[in-house]
């Protein structure tokens, strides 16, 4: 099953983003890249939007440490989202706390480890929906 995912980040996280969104294409995933914003909030509102309008079902959220970008878009109604630093966290948080939005921070975890946290994402919501 192919996952709509919208994908968004601040300035410190655009290389990351980048990295991931090319990375979940290759992989046959639906990519909608929201591009690089000013920061948390607006990141957060492009992503949760996506998810409201049916445009995407999932999202992930790339700042510098990925705290802000998670407090930001768990303001918006039907998103559960959660900075997730191992594959045992994303696993859990995706398929029992109904997680549907992936924060990473580029300062805490390296391209490789992203595309492990995102493939494990992608894996749990896959399982979770079946």
């Amino acid at each position: 099953m192919k996952m709509k995912i919208a994908i968004a980040s601040d300035m410190e996280g655009a290389a990351l983003r980048s990295a991931l969104a090319q990375y979940l294409a290759g992989q046959g995933q639906e990519v909608i890249d929201k591009g690089e914003n000013n920061g948390a909030s607006e990141c957060a509102a492009l992503v949760a939007a996506s998810i409201a309008g049916g445009e995407a079902h999932w999202g992930i959220l790339v700042s510098g440490a990925g705290v802000g970008v998670s407090i930001a878009a768990n303001r918006f109604e039907g998103i559960r989202a959660s900075v997730c630093p191992d594959t045992f966290a994303v696993e859990r948080g995706a398929r029992e706390e109904g997680m549907n939005v992936l924060c990473l921070g580029s300062g805490s975890v390296g391209v490789e480890l992203s595309k492990e946290l995102a493939a494990s994402f992608v894996k749990a919501v896959l399982t979770r929906e079946k």
